[in-house]
């Protein structure tokens, strides 16, 4: 009798489990900019810790195309940031948009992580919850190696952007 119910629980602990995981998984359907997104059913969001530059800046556009062909169409693991864990504690920026992470790929590769370590998009220190501050650290490594947007700033401006 014992060894039912144990099994029982365990078999409604694993039910619930994959349902939490599969409950975060959206397919992204446009890219609006190089961080933000729109999911299935109109549901826009931008991505947590990153500020891509508008679309009228080259480094925009490549961000925004290099989120077009990683993004687009793909179903991504999906989580907004939260104050409390709660949907009423979702944190919002001035725009009106929700923040969240995004992860795709067989791999889940963390997309605002990729977008700063590449040099398209700069970590947004505002609104960094404590799990993306180690973007921080990925950008003084993109700055150091001249990725992308820091390619194009002088040497002295980037020491003082890294500190």
């Amino acid at each position: 009798m014992k060894r039912t119910v144990v099994l029982a629980v365990c078999m409604l602990l694993l039910l619930l489990s994959t349902h939490a995981v599969l409950a975060n998984q959206r397919t992204i359907v446009k890219v609006h900019r190089g961080d933000i997104v729109e999911l299935e059913g109109g549901w826009k969001a931008r991505i947590v810790g990153v500020r891509a530059a508008d679309l009228d800046d080259p480094y925009g556009q490549k961000a925004f195309q290099y989120a077009q062909k990683a993004l687009e169409g793909q179903r991504v693991a999906f989580f907004s940031w939260t104050k409390d864990n709660t949907a009423a504690g979702i944190v919002y920026g001035e725009d009106g948009l929700p923040f969240a992470t995004v992860e795709y790929g067989p791999k889940r590769k963390d997309f605002g992580a990729e977008l700063v370590s590449m040099g398209l998009a700069e970590v947004d220190t505002e609104h960094m919850p404590e799990y993306v501050e180690h973007y921080a650290d990925l950008q003084k490594k993109a700055m150091a190696k001249q990725n992308g947007m820091w390619r194009d700033v002088k040497p002295a401006k980037v020491r003082k952007a890294a500190q």
